[in-house]
């Protein structure tokens, strides 16, 4: 189907840079499966390895064992079945915001597609801003201009690096609610790396628990909640006391 995520037995060691150091071990024999359609976090200590398993799924970093599959189709270099949004904006400041999301189409000589630029500017919410250089819009903005980038190539797969670790609180809130109308929307496999417990409960179908490098999957958490969420309830409060147990111990 659609959308599916395999990786199986990854390991990720980084060489020394010189002889005063040793190689460090960052992921030790990770496996798992994504179902399509689902909303994956990655949480676990800073340095847990969750950005490298991320770009390593990317095609963006090579492991030095194990594979990933994505459809049944391994994964070894950039593709456009992935899309990638890092948690710092990546717009080119001399761009509008229509360029940006249309530059991919132009590079990859799509132009009959470009009048679906539009589209993608409204499904994140800036209609209006068509004309804006990056420089002209708040931070949150420029997020949704990124998610919009990488959604226009229409990927199974949609990979985020804490795309709302820079925002304040409210910015935050509203991206994440806006990300899950996305999602809903688009039936699009997604997997997320955040140091935000809460977060993670609030988005995800399933929460995979990483220890300290070299790091395993501790525990997955499945995250049975109806949508939309209340951050306030019981059974909310619950899972995210488990995660964060998990976590801790």
């Amino acid at each position: 189907m659609v959308g599916s995520i395999s990786f199986h037995n990854i390991r990720k060691i980084f060489p020394a840079q010189d002889e005063q150091h040793s190689d460090v071990e960052a992921l030790s024999q990770i496996s798992a499966t994504i179902n399509p359609g689902e909303f994956i976090s990655l949480v676990g200590p800073s340095g847990s390895g969750k950005t490298t398993l991320l770009r390593i799924l990317a095609g963006l970093e090579t492991a030095t064992s194990g594979t990933v599959t994505i459809d049944d189709h391994e994964i070894e270099k950039p593709s456009r079945k992935v899309g990638f949004v890092f948690q710092e904006a990546t717009l080119y400041p001399w761009l509008t915001v229509y360029e940006n999301i249309a530059l991919g189409l132009r590079l990859n000589k799509e132009k009959e597609r470009l009048p679906e630029v539009n589209d993608y500017i409204e499904l994140v919410g800036l209609k209006g801003f068509e004309k804006a250089y990056p420089h002209n819009l708040s931070g949150g903005m420029q997020q949704r201009v990124n998610i919009a980038r990488a959604l226009i190539n229409n990927p199974d797969v949609l990979l985020l690096d804490e795309p709302f670790g820079a925002l304040d609180a409210f910015t935050r809130s509203k991206m994440q609610n806006d990300l899950i109308d996305i999602w809903q929307k688009r039936h699009i496999t997604m997997v997320m790396v955040t140091h935000d417990v809460e977060e993670a409960v609030f988005l995800s179908n399933r929460i995979f628990a990483m220890t300290p490098r070299p790091a395993i999957i501790k525990d997955i958490i499945p995250v049975d909640l109806k949508r939309p969420r209340l951050r306030d309830a019981p059974e909310f409060i619950g899972i995210k006391e488990k995660v964060l147990h998990t976590l801790n111990f």
